[in-house]
């Protein structure tokens, strides 16, 4: 005769059948809601791109161009600077903003009329192509005696450093050489060359001595050096700082 299983053992296999079912449930109910999770994070990275998209059509729709190929300043530009004409300092950062070098050249050269308080706004405001923010910095280190607001970024890239060594370049340049040569002056014998106010060598070299002391790029130490020499040029010597060690 087959042995019947006693009582205990059946009720012992029940309660694995209903547990291997509840798990079989459990687990297919996480399968949905897996495939629920996938879903979605497709559905949001396709609502990430399509609106990269929109906001990149909206930026080419407000900036349609960029002046990167002009050869040679307009008309109203070279007047503006010849005029000393403040007036035309809006119309100069529009173009500016679109890559125009000489709209930027023209605001450095009426930086001792605005207070130099143009040229250091370019550095957060507006998204500039390398070649205009490495102008940009070289100008507003050029004429950093006309406003308080041209030394305080001097100072902060100085002291914070950068990373692009291109701009750096730039702005020690722009320190050690106010008198940088100007194609506006160049092209109208009514705008006098830069610079267009007293430099104080004095001040530049001290602005010279925020860099960190150790600079590890080898090219940048050697147009340290020529920059502090150029400064101390114009000092007397028993006036010229110390080179910073």
């Amino acid at each position: 005769m087959p042995v019947t299983p006693v009582p205990r053992m059946e009720a012992e296999w029940q309660a694995k059948d209903e547990e291997i079912r509840r798990l079989r449930q459990e687990q297919a109910r996480w399968s949905a809601e897996e495939q629920r999770l996938r879903q979605t994070n497709t559905e949001l990275k396709n609502n990430l791109v399509a609106r990269a998209a929109s906001r990149s059509e909206e930026r080419a729709r407000r900036i349609p161009f960029r002046r990167t190929s002009a050869t040679a300043p307009e008309s109203w530009i070279l007047d503006a600077v010849a005029n000393a004409d403040t007036n035309a300092l809006e119309k100069l950062v529009a173009a500016a903003t679109q890559d125009d070098p000489f709209a930027l050249e023209a605001i450095a050269l009426l930086a001792d009329r605005d207070g130099a308080a143009t040229l250091p706004m370019f550095v957060d405001i507006f998204a500039l192509a390398p070649d205009t923010r490495i102008k940009e910095a070289q100008f507003i280190a050029a004429t950093v005696e006309t406003s308080p607001h041209a030394e305080e970024w001097v100072r902060a890239l100085f002291n914070r450093g950068s990373t692009d060594t291109h701009v750096l370049s730039a702005a020690i340049t722009g320190l050690g050489w106010p008198a940088f040569p100007s194609v506006l002056a160049a092209q109208d014998l009514r705008i006098k060359p830069p610079p267009h106010f007293q430099p104080d060598y004095a001040l530049r070299l001290r602005l010279l001595g925020a860099l960190p002391a150790r600079v590890e790029d080898e090219q940048l130490r050697t147009l340290v050096g020529r920059v502090r020499e150029e400064l101390q040029s114009h000092l007397p010597a028993s006036t010229a700082p110390q080179p910073v060690q």
